[in-house]
């Protein structure tokens, strides 16, 4: 009786409340026949059944306790085949809220592993991408050894062609007048004065001549002064050779790097100066070394420009085996190479050590 009780309450939560009366019922026709149909039984002589008995419910009544009993249990049975339904409909509910909850977790799991397919595609096309750049640069990386493998071979080639064609001749000259000189000091000492000049200008001429060839392979300013003077050297030198006019400018105090360091600033602002003197058609072009903000090395120039896109992709890579170079050896000093270029807005690229970052002052198009 009192779970049948209690029942009620559940089902008032559940929404089935029409099934609350079949429950009270059922619960009302069960207490009555088990309190009336059952404690009542035949005359006895032992209490209560002698006073309280199926006589004296016949007379109070009018009809048997049978009778009673028959109804209560008709009663309590149609209230538990509805009470029954109202099961298979909590049944039939749960059902269809696992169903429900099936299909949503299938949902979600369709919309998770589309995403994920999405998420992968998208690693596999950026993989793919990757892997062309690295092959791409790989392949440029081969040519640019290689370019510079046969630059070396030409370098070393003009090398022996001005040691032998100037320098060698010179000091041939100038060992023959010596030779002449030895047989005649005695005999034609005012001859002897005479071309002695001569033969100081020839050494003299051989000399400058080594010394050009020393500078060619590594400037002595660089040192012996350090990276500022070797890049007034380099600016003026340039200046002579060429129609741009560059200007070298030094921000704060200058102070000595490691040699490697200095000698890769150095050579990275050759080849940019040497990318001018052939591409940029500049009329004027700044060199910049900053020690305030830095350290960093810029160069900048008035010329042309180009598409930096299209030089690195384009089917033609020797276009790019300067950019790469210059690339490369900022690599080695663990520096980053900016570059900031574009078609009829002259070209700038600047490398900062220690991937300092670059101060307000520092403008996408300075005045060169």
């Amino acid at each position: 009786f009192w779970a049948l009780w209690r029942q009620r309450a559940i089902f008032r939560q559940q929404g089935m409340g029409r099934f609350v009366r079949d429950l009270t019922v059922a619960a009302a026709a069960l207490a009555l026949y088990g309190i009336i149909g059952q404690f009542i039984t035949r005359p006895s002589f032992i209490f209560p059944a002698n006073i309280l008995n199926t006589e004296l419910f016949m007379r109070v009544t009018g009809f048997p306790i049978q009778l009673f009993r028959a109804i209560m249990a008709t009663l309590l049975t149609v209230s538990m085949i509805s009470v029954l339904r109202a099961l298979e409909v909590e049944n039939d509910q749960r059902l269809k809220a696992a169903e429900r909850a099936k299909r949503e977790a299938e949902h979600l799991r369709h919309e998770e592993l589309a995403h994920l397919n999405q998420e992968l595609k998208a690693a596999n096309e950026e993989t793919a991408r990757l892997l062309q750049e690295v092959q791409r640069r790989d392949s440029l990386r081969g040519e640019l050894i290689q370019n510079i493998t046969a630059a070396q071979e030409a370098e070393r080639q003009r090398i022996a062609r001005e040691l032998h064609d100037e320098t060698g001749q010179a000091l041939t000259g100038l060992a023959l007048g010596l030779r002449g000189l030895s047989a005649q000091a005695t005999a034609k000492p005012e001859m002897v004065q005479q071309r002695l000049p001569t033969l100081e200008s020839m050494a003299t001429a051989a000399l400058g001549q080594l010394r050009g060839l020393i500078n060619d392979l590594r400037p002595p300013q660089l040192d012996d002064m350090g990276l500022a003077a070797a890049l007034r050297w380099l600016v003026e030198r340039f200046n002579e050779q060429h129609p741009t006019q560059v200007t070298l400018i030094v921000k704060g105090e200058t102070r000595p790097l490691p040699s490697e360091i200095e000698t890769t600033l150095f050579r990275i602002a050759q080849e940019g100066l040497t990318n001018i003197a052939k591409h940029a058609r500049a009329d004027h072009a700044k060199l910049t070394l900053d020690f305030e903000n830095g350290p960093a090395l810029s160069v900048c120039d008035d010329g042309v420009g180009y598409d930096p896109s299209t030089t690195l992709h384009n089917n033609r890579p020797r276009s790019a085996w300067g950019l790469m170079g210059m690339q490369e050896r900022a690599n080695l000093i663990n520096a980053t190479l900016t570059l900031d270029a574009h078609p009829g807005q002259g070209t700038r690229f600047i490398v900062r050590l220690n991937q300092q970052e670059e101060t307000d002052d520092d403008d996408s198009h300075p005045d060169c």
